[in-house]
């Protein structure tokens, strides 16, 4: 029986710690002005809804048709925050749905930073996650190269091959990034 109510209160004691504890950071966060909002996190099968917390819920939204967000001190992608992105500076690049988007020290490629790009010249081209900056051309966060940056240009665009041109020639980029000097096979739909 002793060892009995020894259990019981050590369990009693437990409880009260970990109820003050909980207590305790809700106490923090409240006092801190954090609140909740919303968040739609994108994955390839569905949309959820992920709860971050924000001391300017007001000032909290969606970039563009992107799934970068921000408030007035954060940048998030997908619900995730970016510690390192400048949300005073933070931009889109074009139209959003390439999740390309830059501020004053990095460019940013469906939230991670493409390295070595120059923010203060780096242009989207206007298809997939293609841009370039005065030295390189890029397709998502990888360096392509191989491609001359001053004299770069999309000829002509399809769903999985981009015909590009640049001073070394005509040559062709398939979605995965791959460049190749003759026109490869693309596999036919059967419908």
């Amino acid at each position: 029986m002793h060892l009995h109510n020894k259990a019981i209160k050590l369990s009693a004691i437990f409880c009260s710690i970990v109820l003050l504890f909980t207590c305790y950071i809700g106490f923090n966060k409240k006092s801190l002005g954090e609140k909740t909002v919303d968040c739609k996190h994108w994955n390839t099968a569905y949309t959820e809804l992920v709860k971050i917390s924000t001391r300017s819920p007001e000032k909290y939204h969606i970039l563009g048709y992107s799934a970068y967000s921000s408030d007035e001190s954060n940048v998030y992608y997908n619900c995730n925050p970016l510690s390192i992105a400048d949300a005073e500076t933070f931009e889109i690049i074009g139209n959003g749905k390439e999740n390309l988007a830059k501020d004053i020290h990095y460019v940013y490629s469906r939230g991670e930073i493409i390295i070595n790009a120059d923010p203060l010249t780096y242009t989207y081209m206007g298809h997939w996650a293609i841009g370039k900056d005065k030295d390189n051309v890029y397709f998502d966060t990888k360096k392509l190269s191989s491609i001359d940056s001053n004299t770069f240009e999309i000829l002509d665009s399809g769903f999985e091959l981009l015909v590009i041109k640049d001073k070394n020639g005509i040559r062709y980029i398939n979605s995965s990034g791959n460049i190749y000097t003759q026109k490869p096979l693309i596999k036919e739909f059967d419908l």
